[in-house]
């Protein structure tokens, strides 16, 4: 079991970052459209129909960086554009 302050907890676990590592600023820009109504006859309460969008402007990134055995240094990716359309039900 790891504790916090022995040699092997979780933050001890990663080599020390230099500049190079570190993953350049970004900003994404998501967007939610909620519609929220009742139904009286299915005695629906709160219900919902969403629409969401994420990575509006397609924005290319990398989510976090981590080293592989070799020590190259591997990215991971983020998705573009997304879409995504839903509903929230509460009887």
């Amino acid at each position: 079991m790891r504790t916090a302050g022995s040699a092997t907890s979780f933050k001890n676990n990663f080599d020390k970052l230099t500049n190079i590592d570190k993953l350049r600023d970004i900003n994404v820009v998501n967007l939610r459209l909620d519609y929220t109504f009742d139904y009286e006859p299915l005695s629906l309460k709160e219900g919902k129909v969403f629409f969401v969008v994420d990575n509006i402007f397609d924005k290319k990134y990398a989510y976090s960086l981590a080293k592989n055995s070799s020590g190259q240094r591997a990215f991971y990716y983020m998705p573009g554009i997304t879409f995504m359309l839903g509903m929230d039900l509460k009887f």
